[in-house]
């Protein structure tokens, strides 16, 4: 899928097709834009920049979301030297399909995921490999929040000298209401296979989200890796609108 023609004009045929559908029977369109920058040090320090474009449709229960990532990252070797690489990186599609709501708000979604090899893997943007994820999320309403878990199992598409391990993807985290217009999040994430050598990665994390009004909302967050697997920290900051 890395060659210019076919395979990527007939990958972007289908999800244009796939978005134009549901938006014929949309009841509402998303679109989103979330800016992150984060660290990981080690033998080579790098740091990044990511802003994350999106444009989600739902049409009763099912919901597609598609978000095209810009990517700016430095590197510093040990012996000084520095590389930099900016570009898009591949594109996630997601679709979501709602197959439990009950009364008192528990709800659960099953969900598919793809991110197709796009982008030459020469950019250091890509592995020129296409992956695939299923998956669910549960939300269960608590008190004046929610408890949230969501877990994706991941196949990954394996580059020319590197195996890797194809793995569960995971999130638990809890959200509370502060006043009308304000929330908090809190969640630990990671996944349930490493590379050889590596620990599991683990993160944390810290959210705060402003609703503008009904149809707008702001939020920051930051994240801290548990281990040298998940990168030291990230800060981001996310923007929504519901038309």
């Amino acid at each position: 899928m890395t060659d210019i023609g076919g395979a990527r004009w007939w990958w972007w045929q289908a999800v244009g097709m796939l978005l134009w559908a549901t938006t014929l029977q949309a009841q509402t369109v998303g679109f989103s834009t979330a800016v992150y920058a984060a660290r990981t040090s080690g033998l080579t320090r790098l740091d990044s920049l990511f802003v994350f474009p999106g444009i989600d449709v739902t049409a009763g229960p099912v919901r597609a979301a598609l978000t095209v990532p810009v990517v700016r990252t430095t590197s510093e070797s040990s012996d000084g030297s520095v590389s930099t690489t900016s570009g898009a990186g591949d594109p996630l599609l997601r679709l979501d399909v709602r197959v439990l709501e009950r009364g008192h708000g528990t709800r659960m979604t099953l969900a598919a995921a793809a991110k197709p090899a796009i982008v030459d893997p020469e950019t250091g943007r890509g592995t020129g490999q296409s992956d695939a994820a299923i998956g669910a999320t549960v939300v269960h309403p608590v008190a004046s929040g929610a408890l949230i878990a969501d877990v994706m199992y991941w196949r990954y598409g394996d580059p020319e000298g590197v195996d890797f391990p194809d793995a569960w993807a995971y999130s638990l985290g809890t959200t509370r209401t502060l006043g009308i217009n304000w929330s908090i999040l809190g969640a630990v994430s990671g996944f349930t296979a490493a590379l050889p050598g590596e620990s599991r990665p683990v993160s944390f994390t810290l959210g705060l989200l402003r609703m503008l009004h009904r149809r707008q909302s702001v939020s920051v967050t930051a994240s801290l890796g548990a281990n040298d697997s998940a990168g030291d920290f990230s800060i981001g900051a996310s923007w929504r609108i519901v038309r």
